[in-house]
């Protein structure tokens, strides 16, 4: 398998592992941002929510070949987002969590999480770089009706995410008002 493919791969697993952890953990990863204080309170249950489908759909796209463009855009986009929190607040001194996997354990906030976040960063550049050479893997009908259940499963996932988020919004803005 090529430096190129072994990318996607590992780069699918952790955004997968990442999003499925903030789904189950959806409270303590809306709790977590807000906890870098940067994002208003009323915006960061919206944020959540697009973090983890942005997570989602650059898993999907790079495991089946499609989009990868787009999606190394969107992740090279949303984990500097990141490294700027990350970077804001090693800067406060904030002593907290980074809250990247909500379900696999506390990681405190330091530099090393700053460089975890730059190296992936560059790996997602790579996989822009290089993805106008990657060869169509999945060719076969068999594969694209895999990829159609799959984005099916995560459409009814997201439905489920965005009731779930806005509950949590409701909460939120009751608990911290306006």
């Amino acid at each position: 398998m090529s430096l190129f493919y072994s990318s996607l791969v590992i780069l699918a697993a952790i955004f997968i592992g990442s999003s499925v952890s903030k789904v189950l953990n959806l409270r303590d990863f809306i709790s977590g941002i807000k906890e870098y204080e940067i994002l208003p309170t009323t915006i960061v249950p919206v944020f959540a929510i697009c973090t983890i489908l942005i997570e989602l759909f650059v898993s999907y796209a790079y495991l089946f070949q499609k989009f990868i463009i787009l999606a190394s855009l969107f992740a090279v986009i949303l984990l500097s987002i990141y490294g700027v929190a990350i970077t804001i607040s090693i800067v406060r001194k904030k002593d907290m969590n980074c809250h990247c996997f909500e379900s696999f354990g506390a990681s405190k906030l330091t530099a090393a999480t700053l460089i975890r976040v730059v190296l992936l960063i560059s790996l997602h550049a790579y996989v822009y770089v290089n993805s106008e050479l990657s060869e169509t893997v999945f060719k076969s009908s068999v594969e694209d009706i895999v990829l159609y259940g799959l984005l099916t499963i995560t459409l009814l996932l997201a439905n489920e995410l965005v009731q779930k988020g806005l509950e949590t919004y409701k909460q939120v803005v009751k608990e911290y008002g306006n």
